[in-house]
């Protein structure tokens, strides 16, 4: 890694470190939500115990790892806090593995009673570098195919695309016309992370998200924010602009 970019991933730890927000403040930059409204849906999350249970358990049953849903990885809640106040018409996805992430996208689409989800999923039979070589696992697992873990009841409103984004993601866009909210959760490589937020960026609605994980790997991400001039906003290593 180059050293300005070393310095610059370090700059985003120190920031994220000392200067997030709650979650609460987070998601009101994006949504205006008031707090009683942001709480209630909180609760309506956290008391959801068939959402969290189904998952957990179906989890340990193919993981043999147990999962703590609304500790795992808390980007989740705030994707989902997002879609439920956003209400988005259309969501493009990349990357899925598990289904974990997309399930929260589901279950805060079947809440709204609106939206899509399409996503396009590389599927990870093999380890690939650069994505799933640094997760707890790194292939999905025996006989499950992308999205295994997502319940069933949440399925009707998702639509998978196998394959890479340079193979799935322009032809994607072109034929929806737009996306209200996008989400890089694939190959984590600078290149591919550009891509994505390049190929993305213009057919994101007015007051749309272009959202990302894992925005520590390297330096895309803040490149991408200030080659089209954008603040960012980030928690739990995700990564949000608003268009």
């Amino acid at each position: 890694m180059k050293l300005q970019s070393y310095f610059i991933i370090l700059n985003e730890i120190f920031r994220q470190t000392f200067l997030t927000k709650s979650d609460y403040d987070f998601i009101c930059t994006f949504t205006n939500s008031t707090h009683k409204n942001f709480k209630n849906l909180k609760k309506d999350l956290y008391e959801d115990t068939n959402f969290i249970s189904s998952i957990e358990k179906k989890y340990y049953q193919i993981r043999g790892k147990k999962l703590s849903l609304l500790k795992y990885e808390e980007w989740n809640r705030l994707l989902y806090y997002l879609i439920r106040l956003m209400k988005p018409e259309i969501i493009v996805e990349t990357g899925v593995f598990d289904g974990i992430t997309t399930s929260f996208l589901l279950k805060a689409l079947k809440e709204n009673d609106m939206g899509h989800l399409y996503s396009i999923d590389l599927p990870a039979y093999e380890t690939i570098k650069g994505s799933t070589h640094k997760m707890r696992f790194t292939t999905l697992p025996g006989a499950c195919d992308v999205g295994w873990v997502i319940p069933t009841e949440l399925k009707d409103r998702w639509t998978l695309y196998k394959g890479s984004s340079k193979e799935h993601l322009k032809p994607l866009l072109d034929r929806l016309g737009h996306t209200d909210f996008f989400l890089h959760d694939s190959l984590h490589t600078y290149e591919n992370m550009l891509y994505e937020y390049e190929t993305a960026w213009p057919y994101i609605s007015d007051g749309g998200i272009l959202a990302s994980d894992d925005i520590l790997w390297n330096t895309a991400f803040y490149e991408f924010a200030g080659k089209i001039k954008r603040d960012y906003l980030s928690k739990y290593h995700f990564g949000t602009l608003k268009k």
